[in-house]
């Protein structure tokens, strides 16, 4: 269903970019897909910088099942160069996203970045100022659902890297224990 969306222009850009999963344990949020480089490329792909710390944590949570996507399923464009996503945007894919937490029905979703976090969280009124610099997150119960922002793994593998272990430590520990 969600290959077939034509909410919106952007996937003139590429057809929408979808894992594949009947259901989930874990969902990773990012805020939009890219180009894809690769004919087997699914969203926050190991390739990538995201993807490869992503996959890091995954190796170390045994019996946990994962689904990556974004709110934004098309890559948004501009000049031919990959941009943010704008709110119109994410309004318009934003159905879709529902979709497949309904669908996959996650235990936890971690959303990456701020930015998105405070795209997603504000669908359902809340926001946060900042996330926490010891990697101590804060857990947002919405309906059946736990949201729970995180650092973008590009920052964390690009910035922060002296850091990435604790990063790391602290991710699984969410996982374990939200008894999955």
């Amino acid at each position: 269903m969600i290959l077939e969306c034509r909410n919106c222009e952007l996937c003139k850009n590429q057809e929408p970019m979808i894992d594949v999963a009947k259901s989930c344990d874990v969902m990773w949020v990012g805020i939009s897909a890219k180009m894809i480089n690769f004919e087997d490329e699914l969203p926050l792909d190991a390739r990538t910088y995201s993807g490869k710390l992503i996959r890091e944590i995954e190796k170390l949570a045994e019996n946990v099942t994962f689904y990556k996507t974004n709110i934004v399923k098309c890559p948004p464009l501009k000049n031919g160069k990959l941009v943010y996503p704008n709110k119109g945007n994410i309004d318009d894919c934003f159905p879709n996203f529902q979709k497949e937490i309904d669908r996959l029905k996650p235990k936890v979703i971690f959303i990456l970045g701020k930015v998105n976090s405070n795209h997603i969280l504000g669908k359902y009124d809340e926001k946060i100022d900042k996330l926490n610099e010891d990697f101590n997150y804060i857990k947002y119960n919405i309906g059946r659902n736990i949201f729970i922002p995180i650092h973008h793994p590009s920052y964390i593998s690009v910035y922060k890297r002296k850091f990435k272990n604790k990063y790391i430590e602290n991710i699984v520990k969410i996982i374990n224990e939200s008894k999955l």
